[in-house]
């Protein structure tokens, strides 16, 4: 396993979100995990990461499939999914 990454969806966005890509090289696969805040709750990104990053590896929103994907796109494979999903 890689060290995970994030992307905060805090402004601009109607729901306040949290993502986490975590890479699988055993079976070149990104795991991408989601916490969303409540409209009740204040946005933290500490408690947002450590929800989205327990849930890329347990139970993932999606599994982006990282065959012939040079290793310096893989950061922007994530980002271009955190942008373009609708909450």
């Amino acid at each position: 396993m890689h060290q995970p990454f994030f992307f905060h969806r805090n402004q601009g966005y109607e729901k306040k979100a949290t993502f986490a890509g975590v890479i699988n090289s055993e079976d070149n696969q990104l795991r991408i995990g989601l916490s969303v805040c409540s409209s009740k709750d204040n946005f933290c990104k500490k408690i947002g990461r450590l929800i989205a990053e327990g849930r890329a590896g347990k139970k993932p929103v999606t599994i982006i499939n990282l065959e012939g994907v040079s290793p310096k796109e893989y950061c922007d494979k994530f980002v271009e999914y955190c942008k373009s999903v609708q909450i």
